[in-house]
């Protein structure tokens, strides 16, 4: 539909934290980044956009909106719905899984600022998507968020008191009994543990997206977490801390593709 479109409503969202402002249409379907559009239009400064080739004829603000009117067709950057990320205080940004990967940092100092439940959501639906040996979703998720069940979990995992810090602590339990049903004792031993293991990383993926900061917590007293989940069925695999970063912390080192690699 968006391929007949000549005139396009859009709302300016706050300059993200790469000097770029960036805007998103009324549906919220998709963005434009600033740099991928032509200005020939003065504007006040907080609508102003770096000027780059395209087609647009003059923009207006009009009743809190930013009215693009197009020469001709619609720019090919903009004729498909592309995905978004929902980064802090409305940013929106085209999401690039890659780049996405690329940001991934352990972080293990978070902001006292809540994470907004709708951001808190996408994460826990990017880990339902996950997928999970015979589509059976062998794992249960516990979200914790009172102070006194993150610092009990903190104590759990051998005193990491960032594990508290953060505002949402997700934690990812094997449900071996759900798997045993039907791949016996390779799904409860096996099969569990890896669908727990996936849907943590893809909700670590989905905070990233989201301009949030996590970390895989791996070392911790499964009976004490046990206690404090009141799951004594099931098996801890991953706590994720969920948070605003309070740290930037550098790349890590990684092995060669070379070393890695096994032809």
């Amino acid at each position: 539909m968006f391929q007949d479109l000549l005139e396009l409503s859009i709302k300016p969202v706050v300059a993200n934290g790469l000097g770029n402002r960036v805007y998103v249409d009324e549906r919220g379907a998709f963005c434009i980044a600033a740099q991928e559009l032509a200005v020939r239009a003065e504007l006040p400064a907080e609508y102003r956009m770096q000027s780059l080739r395209g087609g647009i004829e003059k923009i207006e603000r009009c009743e809190g909106l930013v009215e693009l009117k197009m020469l001709g067709a619609l720019p090919a950057a903009l004729r498909q719905p592309q995905p978004v990320q929902c980064l802090r205080r409305g940013i929106i940004r085209v999401v690039d899984l890659f780049e996405v990967i690329r940001r991934r940092r352990s972080v293990r100092a978070f902001a006292p600022e809540a994470v907004e439940a709708e951001k808190v959501a996408q994460v826990l639906a990017a880990a339902n998507a996950a997928p999970s040996a015979g589509n059976l979703q062998g794992y249960e998720i516990f979200r914790v968020t009172r102070e006194k069940e993150r610092t009990a979990l903190a104590r759990a995992a051998l005193d990491q008191f960032f594990v508290a810090q953060a505002p949402v602590v997700l934690v990812f339990c094997a449900n071996r009994e759900r798997s045993a049903a039907q791949y016996q004792e390779r799904g409860a031993r096996l099969y569990a543990i890896q669908d727990a293991t996936i849907a943590c990383a893809f909700a670590m993926l989905a905070a990233t997206a989201l301009g949030l900061g996590t970390v895989w917590v791996g070392a911790f007293d499964e009976a004490a977490v046990q206690r404090v989940l009141g799951c004594h069925d099931l098996l801890p695999v991953a706590m994720l801390p969920v948070g605003y970063p309070a740290e930037e912390p550098e790349p890590a080192p990684r092995r060669s593709l070379a070393d890695l690699v096994h032809d």
